[in-house]
């Protein structure tokens, strides 16, 4: 059984999608990320298919992380731009952040559901909160 958290990062697909992230040069990052971004914007079916809502949260956590109005954030946003790990290029960041703000609404409805607690959907709602408004604020 996999881990599964309603924070940005606290899922094997987050986990698997940061290290795939630290893995590629700085100049690959935007790529990979605005490759799966595109996916549920240009199909929303294929969100619980072929790409899954946590991947999509951790990838939209990365590019708000990058955000310069996140990074004198509050504590929380420090935890998850120290998890983030090296984020791409500012120069792809205006296109990243167009993905990210498309795609995160058509993950949130199955990202939000099926949590077995209510402590932990509320946990899920904050994290999209979170998220959405610092896409809002770039």
């Amino acid at each position: 059984m996999g881990t599964f958290g309603a924070g940005p990062f606290d899922s094997d697909g987050a986990q698997d999608l940061l290290d795939s992230l630290a893995a590629r040069p700085a100049d690959q990052r935007g790529a990979v990320l605005a490759a799966l971004l595109a996916q549920p914007v240009a199909d929303p079916g294929c969100v619980g298919s072929e790409v899954f809502a946590d991947e999509v949260v951790a990838a939209v956590a990365v590019i708000a992380a990058g955000l310069p109005q996140v990074a004198a954030g509050e504590p929380w946003w420090r935890d998850v731009i120290e998890a983030a790990g090296p984020a791409a290029p500012a120069t792809d960041r205006p296109r990243l952040v167009e993905l990210a703000s498309a795609a995160l609404p058509i993950v949130v409805e199955p990202w939000e559901r099926g949590w077995v607690s209510e402590d932990d959907a509320m946990a899920a709602r904050e994290t999209v909160r979170r998220l959405s408004e610092a896409l809002r604020t770039r």
